[in-house]
């Protein structure tokens, strides 16, 4: 399957849309520079970086999918991409997911694998653990999924597990996730759907 193919597919898709929501870029999109900021234009990834952390790192994300400017740099040469464009953006991040494994594991329906697969990409995944950054945890980010699935079929177990309830738009910084309460909500209907 290409990138392309790929593209089309519903799973992909609300995937995509789950790593915007987790990343904090749902207010700009594909607009969105590090710390919230809007781009000017997408003729080329931005290639700054700024300051963030206690401890004196920077970063260049930028887009929807918070691509580093290396990481840009590599996937536009790789696949030819023009610019930095919404369909460039969301080529790019499918091949980061077919480079991690975690395409093969969205169109399997295994979210949770495909969400460990590709948190080593997206350090705002639950166990990324990078310095400095928040994590979602993995109950917000499958409600975001079956948010943007909508109507169409969620990953195996999603909506048994009560799931799927609309969420706010994510703010950068917020690393917040449904909160203690849905936190311990969505455990619970976890358990007690595997348990049937």
């Amino acid at each position: 399957m290409t990138n392309e193919e790929a593209l089309k597919n519903a799973n992909v898709r609300a995937f995509l849309d789950t790593i915007s929501y987790s990343e904090g870029t749902t207010k700009h999109g594909y607009y969105t520079f590090f710390g919230g900021s809007r781009l000017p234009n997408l003729a080329a990834h931005p290639n700054r970086s700024v300051p963030f952390g206690k401890r004196g790192e920077f970063t260049s994300a930028a887009g929807r999918y918070q691509f580093l400017k290396v990481t840009w740099r590599d996937l536009a040469k790789k696949l030819k991409l023009p610019d930095f464009g919404p369909h460039s953006q969301d080529l790019g991040a499918v091949e980061l997911l077919r480079g991690c494994g975690a395409l093969p594991k969205i169109l399997n329906n295994d979210f949770k694998g495909a969400v460990f697969a590709a948190r080593k990409i997206w350090a705002s995944f639950p166990g990324a653990n990078y310095p400095g950054q928040g994590m979602r945890t993995i109950a917000s980010l499958r409600a975001a999924f079956n948010r943007s699935l909508g109507g169409a079929q969620p990953f195996a177990g999603a909506k048994a597990s009560g799931e799927g309830a609309k969420l706010p738009k994510s703010e950068p910084g917020d690393d917040s996730g449904p909160g203690m309460a849905g936190l311990i909500v969505a455990v619970v209907a976890l358990f007690l759907a595997s348990r049937m």
